[in-house]
């Protein structure tokens, strides 16, 4: 009798739990335990299990894959003030990535691409076409350029 009544009890605890979670919004628990933010970069930080996904400033967006049998990491900019509307411009098997100073470097086959983040605005009416422009840099240039290239906070 004892072990039917702990029974019903564990089984009304359990149901109490699942409908808390569910008027709760389990999927803001889930984004809570996979999402953090990084302020003063202006960054979300994703986690994912094909890969993790880094939003700068809300208007780029860096996808890092984790798979070993499809590795193709994507760059998107946003396309319009809706979180529907993004544009790939930069895809395949990244090396690395670094965010230093609201540009985003990105090296790829050898050749390093900057994006800077603060010189890109949003386009404001829906189908307008974006302004930006990607640099490319050999891995001369960028000693030149950025000196310090090294010491930003790459991750791969």
């Amino acid at each position: 009798m004892k072990r039917t009544a702990l029974i019903f009890k564990c089984f009304v605890l359990l149901f109490s739990a699942l409908l808390i979670f569910s008027f709760c919004g389990c999927s803001s628990l889930f984004d809570m335990l996979t999402t953090k933010e990084v302020p003063e970069e202006e960054l979300e930080i994703i986690w994912g299990r094909d890969g993790d996904t880094y939003i700068y400033s809300d208007k780029i967006e860096l996808f890092m894959s984790n798979s070993s049998i499809d590795k193709t990491d994507l760059f998107f900019i946003k396309d319009y003030n809706d979180d529907a509307y993004w544009r790939e411009i930069l895809s395949g098997d990244f090396e690395k990535a670094a965010w230093n100073d609201y540009k985003l470097f990105i090296k790829m086959e050898g050749t390093y691409y900057m994006f800077d983040i603060n010189a890109y605005e949003v386009p404001q009416e829906k189908y307008a076409e974006p302004e930006y422009e990607l640099k490319e840099y050999s891995e001369k240039e960028m000693i030149e350029l950025y000196p310090n290239y090294e010491s930003f906070n790459w991750y791969d």
